[in-house]
């Protein structure tokens, strides 16, 4: 299993320990440097730098990359590996190769986190070639009848490739967090974390606490804003200030370690996730397996997670009106938080465990 980028660890470990419990034989290939972030709950991933820095960094995630895919072509060529599962494809020109030398040698696997790949955002490189090592693959993983759906109709895959199983509840937090802080009387905390991003309705969420601020007391709720931007926050930050809501965000606007995300997730009564846009969400699992309630746009998969289970609120994406009222009914509403999150209990031990996640990898792996 191959995840060259290093782009999404707890979802590679979390996979590869339930699949080795179940006595499948995985060798995990990704950066050193992610793997030792990983083993360190405190460690926060190194980000910035000056333009010559960043230039050596990319030169060396270039050759590490290149050194992982010769490390497969050698041990294919060994006879050794029954299933290459790629995780991601974070440079294509350079992973075709490869996977032109690999088709008809050994069953190849692909997941495709996303559907709607880089969010609409410039690919460049990364991007280039992408659309022809689609094909190679013997089976594509999914996540949700959505992406499914949406892959097939994209043309990114074909119908007898796709395979949907679903993305495993990150539970590891409780380990790293396992009780939270006693409730106290106060603002009911409200926690919107992970990279922001634009797709991911950070603006909406704003104008919707406006929204509730002038028609509500002010008090029952407290925001914390945790995450690394993609864009600058200096106009959200003084749209809260307009709205007279600055004083109930606090703004922590840096990657969080994992222990720091698990110590946010524990002390916080509900995770917004008003994206515009999207198939799965890491920080959605983090809240299942922290069995936190959730407040969610209906998009991508998030109505299959959440919908049926009666474990969240989900209301129309880009609508800071209906986010509002979801926001309000959950903030006086003490016997809803509880039903949710007993709700997410039963997902984060149920379909969603990575026990159910590696038997049907396991099943898949043989069927090849």
């Amino acid at each position: 299993m191959i995840d060259g980028g290093g782009f999404s660890p707890p979802y590679d470990f979390g996979l590869v320990t339930a699949l080795r419990t179940r006595g499948v034989d995985v060798e995990l290939l990704l950066p050193a440097a992610v793997a030792r972030e990983w083993q360190d709950p405190d460690a926060i991933p190194t980000t910035g730098g000056g333009r010559l820095l960043r230039g050596v960094r990319r030169a060396g995630k270039v050759v590490g990359h290149a050194a992982r895919l010769a490390t497969i072509a050698w041990t294919v060529l060994r006879g050794r590996v029954d299933v290459v599962h790629f995780q991601w494809l974070p440079l294509p020109a350079l992973d075709l190769v490869l996977l032109r030398w690999l088709h008809g040698r050994v069953p190849l696997v692909f997941t495709m986190h996303n559907t709607s790949l880089f969010h609409g955002t410039s690919a460049g490189i990364q991007g280039w070639k992408l659309d022809r090592c689609f094909p190679l693959f013997d089976r594509i993983v999914v996540h949700s009848e959505y992406s499914r759906d949406r892959a097939i109709d994209s043309g990114a895959a074909r119908r007898e490739q796709l395979c949907v199983i679903p993305h495993g509840a990150f539970v590891h937090y409780a380990q790293l967090a396992p009780s939270r802080r006693e409730r106290t009387p106060g603002p009911i905390q409200l926690l919107f974390a992970g990279a922001i991003k634009p797709y991911k309705g950070l603006g909406d969420l704003i104008e919707a606490l406006g929204i509730v601020a002038s028609e509500r007391a002010p008090g029952s709720w407290h925001l914390t804003v945790a995450g690394h931007p993609s864009y600058p926050m200096a106009p959200l930050q003084q749209r809260a200030r307009d709205l007279g809501i600055d004083a109930d965000i606090t703004w922590s606007l840096r990657h969080q370690s994992e222990r720091e995300l698990a110590r946010l997730l524990a002390d916080t009564d509900a995770v917004i996730l008003p994206y515009r846009e999207i198939d799965q969400s890491g920080v959605l699992l983090a809240a299942v397996g922290m069995h936190r309630p959730v407040i969610a746009s209906a998009v991508g998969a998030f109505p299959e997670v959440l919908g049926g289970e009666g474990a969240g609120l989900l209301v129309q994406a880009g609508q800071p009106e209906a986010l509002a009222d979801a926001i309000v009914r959950f903030v006086h509403d003490e016997r809803l938080r509880a039903r949710s999150a007993e709700q997410m209990v039963a997902l984060a031990q149920g379909g969603l465990s990575w026990e159910q996640v590696a038997s049907k990898t396991e099943e898949m792996y043989r069927g090849l």
